[in-house]
């Protein structure tokens, strides 16, 4: 399960020290997912630097967009908390950030899965193959396979979606018992 954060916020919360991410909207989702860096920023990269020093907060040289940056694990939702970063109607209450090699992907809004083998799709073929770039038109990168990435709190990206698919059920089946009361 991955949560779509923007940056500078993102890297804030695995680097810095953020251990509330704000929302308007409530969760009872519980346990370690992947924090999804956001292609869009509220700041120009000198702004979202700036941002991090005023929280005491080396930035990075630059802000990673559109991909995997690490993962948190989410110990409560609360509506009051004494941290310094709680702002809002509720709080994500976050501990033990792990970074992860930047792994690209896409995104979207609130919690959302992600076949990163999908995404991680090999090569295309010679015959696939797109024509030549434009001048001055930047090469994008495929990403990894995500075997090649390791999950704290996971032993591999297996362990990972069996564990997401047993919440699922586990969720599922909880919705199933309010409603059937």
């Amino acid at each position: 399960m991955l949560l779509s954060v923007r940056q500078p916020w993102a890297w804030l919360i695995i680097h810095g020290g953020k251990d509330i991410e704000n929302r308007s909207w409530r969760t009872n989702v519980r346990g370690r997912i992947l924090i999804h860096a956001s292609r869009s920023m509220e700041y120009s990269d000198e702004e979202a630097a700036e941002v991090c020093r005023e929280y005491c907060v080396e930035p990075p040289p630059t802000f990673d967009r559109g991909g995997v940056i690490g993962s948190i694990e989410i110990v409560d939702c609360v509506t009051d908390h004494e941290s310094s970063w709680f702002e809002g109607e509720y709080g994500f209450v976050l501990s033990d950030p792990q970074p992860l090699p930047f792994y690209p992907c896409s995104g979207r809004v609130g919690f959302f899965d992600v076949d990163l083998a999908a995404e991680a799709a090999p090569p295309p073929t010679p015959t696939e193959a797109k024509p030549p770039r434009k001048p001055g038109q930047k090469r994008r990168t495929r990403p990894r396979s995500p075997d090649d990435i390791p999950i704290p709190g996971f032993g591999s990206w297996e362990e990972y979606e069996r564990a997401m698919r047993v919440y699922k059920e586990a969720e599922a089946t909880r919705e199933q018992s309010e409603t059937d009361h």
